[in-house]
């Protein structure tokens, strides 16, 4: 089974003025059909599994928010 480490976007509700880490649910379906793990990155290093990160098969870097320098809205991403 390989094990796949998924960035997530910053999704803001401005309704509730909540930042919250966010992946479509597509992603994790895809996972499961192709019998995969998967870790969802936090974009905040202090809660990323570094344990799980040491034996992964690869990384996806799913889209998201741009960087701060690209007039992007999410430093949290950026770290």
């Amino acid at each position: 089974m390989k094990k796949i480490a998924l960035t997530q976007k910053v999704f803001v509700d401005k309704d509730n003025s909540e930042r919250m880490d966010a992946i479509d649910q597509n992603w994790l379906d895809l996972f499961h059909k192709c019998n995969f793990t998967v870790e969802l990155i936090s974009n905040f290093p202090r809660f990323i599994n570094k344990e799980f990160l040491k034996s992964i098969d690869g990384v996806i870097f799913s889209g998201g928010n741009s960087l701060l320098s690209c007039n992007g809205n999410s430093p949290e991403r950026d770290a």
